[in-house]
């Protein structure tokens, strides 16, 4: 449908025409089809390169894909990525995932072995821990930004640097610090310590 306007400018009345957003992007059914077919056809293309037998192919497509500003394409290779028995593309997987995380959360899992002292720390100061990354290198997969309890605020011991090498994340402030490995589950489980708690099993929160 269309509406007749005008718009004044200048003492001259201009007449204008309105389209809808029905006319203006109207498309062929078989066309966008079409379209979405060879888009799927060509996923699937790289998804078979991911999981094909050459492992350089697979480590450069995978790289390509995380770098190439389509975010399907993105999530196509770190969910394959971790889904593969390639340890080379899990480390990948977990390089890109936690590096462009902007937060990541550190929750304390404190079991039988963990002290009472340590269990009430953390029922008063609460089981999550944030990390904010502010700075990150995907080539070296180092980070840096801040670790430690929410209510330190912008505390000088808050500022934190931490490393993903392989299949192991670590991150340190002058506060907390946490050391943990991708597991089987695909959950990066391991040990975190913060000012007056001892070291508690500890997750990281980054999917």
């Amino acid at each position: 449908m269309r509406s007749r306007g005008s718009v004044v400018a200048t003492g001259v009345v201009v007449p204008i025409l309105i389209c809808t957003a029905q006319v203006l992007y109207a498309a062929d059914p078989k066309a966008i089809l079409e379209a979405a077919r060879a888009k799927s056809g060509a996923y699937a293309e790289l998804v078979a390169a991911l999981t094909g037998p050459d492992p350089s192919i697979r480590a450069t497509v995978f790289d390509e894909m995380v770098k190439s500003g389509d975010g399907t394409l993105r999530t196509l290779a770190i969910e394959t990525g971790f889904s593969s028995d390639d340890s080379v593309l899990q480390a990948l997987a977990l390089k890109y995932s936690i590096i462009s995380a902007g937060t990541l959360n550190v929750r304390m899992l404190p079991d039988k072995s963990t002290s009472e002292r340590t269990k009430k720390m953390i029922a008063i100061n609460g089981a999550i821990i944030p990390v904010v990354i502010e700075q990150a290198d995907s080539s070296t997969g180092s980070f840096t930004g801040t670790f430690c309890r929410s209510n330190m605020g912008n505390h000088p011991d808050c500022k934190a640097s931490g490393q993903v090498q392989g299949l192991s994340v670590s991150v340190a402030s002058g506060s907390c610090k946490f050391s943990g490995k991708l597991t089987d589950k695909q959950e990066v489980i391991g040990f975190a310590e913060c000012t007056a708690t001892e070291m508690v099993p500890s997750q990281v929160l980054f999917r």
